[in-house]
């Protein structure tokens, strides 16, 4: 609050401050953006068409302005469902995705005009690998037993065989076979 005093040859004196005119009020905004925070899941491969993305929206200066929070998937507008914690809110979108790539962009504005944004990319793939064993000898008497087959996925596969302690994993060739 700023006083701003005035005296005459006279010796008499006025005094006018922030209360009597709000243009002598200081006021400090922080320059500082919120930070927005993903909490689950990791970006990448998700194996559900409705994945629930959890972020922390928080401000340690003048605060989260929720009402300012924007949430869009693959360009259109999503909403979320928010909760207050420490610091700021924490917010859930929950979007209803095909397979595929998908892009989420999440905003929101501190109390003193901060945009903080996220980025994020998600893959959706709900269709489990293709998986084919080929025949071989059940019962073997020799130290090794080779296993061969087809393995299959637009996300890439890899194939892991194991018994007991033993285990083994490897990547199939370019055009799906594999060998252990």
């Amino acid at each position: 609050n700023v006083t701003v005093e005035v005296t005459d040859d006279a010796g008499q004196t006025a005094t006018l401050d922030g209360h009597d005119i709000p243009g002598l009020q200081l006021v400090v905004k922080d320059l500082t953006a919120p930070v927005v925070t993903l909490v689950s899941p990791p970006e990448g491969y998700v194996t559900t068409a409705t994945p629930e993305i959890v972020v922390d929206l928080t401000d340690d200066s003048s605060g989260v302005n929720i009402s300012t929070l924007t949430v869009t998937a693959d360009g259109e507008p999503l909403t979320a469902t928010t909760e207050a914690i420490t610091g700021g809110y924490r917010a859930t979108i929950t979007p209803t995705w095909a397979d595929g790539v998908h892009a989420v962009s999440i905003a929101v504005t501190d109390q003193d005009g901060n945009t903080g944004t996220l980025a994020l990319l998600y893959t959706v793939d709900t269709t489990p690998p293709v998986l084919a064993v080929w025949p071989h000898r059940l019962v073997v008497n020799a130290d090794t037993v080779a296993l061969r087959g087809m393995a299959a996925d637009s996300a890439g596969a890899a194939v892991t065989v194991s018994t007991g302690a033993w285990s083994s994993t490897t990547a199939p060739a370019a055009d799906g076979s594999w060998r252990i």
